[in-house]
């Protein structure tokens, strides 16, 4: 199990309480927009027969300021729950790797180990704590790959590199998880665009 795998896992333990803060603020959205609309309408209603065309003009630009104004709260929200969920997943793939489950975080070496081998090709070199080499001691056989061990105050995670050093896969958690941070970002930013293109607040996937 790859640690994007882990981050996936631990995301959808966290999403409950990460959904109940974007619902709270979808909700007070929602009221927000009603209020204002039904403000405005009612003036609109008031001043109809004196001002017509001009007072719906301007009407419906303060229904579009309220509009703006909401989306952006979306987007804030929205960005608040990103946060919140990366930010229980990442303390508890650190905590994994610290030693809260060993077998997992042995399945997650090995996914790494071998994905990195791949890109790099045999005969290259890994190098990772000396207390996870057994991990990943049979993924760099089957690569005739050279085991490093490195102290365990090292980061966890590993970086194989090519029997040449032309190439080098650097797998260490904090390298994982950015790119792990930057995947799901942009993910949220592309259902923003989405959403004000359909003249809508867009929601995080």
């Amino acid at each position: 199990m790859g640690v994007e795998e882990i981050v996936a896992i631990i995301e959808r333990e966290a999403d409950e309480e990460a959904t109940r803060i974007l619902e709270d603020a979808e909700r007070q959205a929602s009221e927000s927009v009603a209020a204002a609309e039904a403000r405005v309408q009612a003036q609109v209603a008031a001043a109809i027969e004196r001002l017509g065309p001009e007072i719906r003009a301007a009407a419906q630009r303060r229904i579009n300021a309220v509009r703006l104004r909401i989306l952006e709260d979306r987007a804030r929200a929205d960005a608040t729950r990103l946060v919140a969920v990366f930010d229980a997943a990442e303390e508890q793939v650190r905590a994994i790797a610290g030693g809260a489950d060993p077998p997992r975080w042995s399945s997650a070496l090995t996914a790494l180990c071998t994905e990195a081998l791949r890109a790099v090709g045999p005969g290259a070199s890994v190098r990772l704590r000396a207390s996870d080499v057994d991990a990943v001691r049979a993924a760099a056989e089957a690569w005739r790959a050279e085991v490093v061990a490195l102290a365990d105050d090292e980061e966890p995670g590993l970086i194989a590199s090519a029997g040449d050093g032309r190439i080098e896969v650097d797998a260490r958690l904090s390298v994982r998880l950015e790119r792990a941070r930057t995947l799901l970002a942009e993910g949220v930013a592309q259902s923003l665009r989405l959403g004000s293109a359909d003249g809508e607040p867009g929601t995080a996937a």
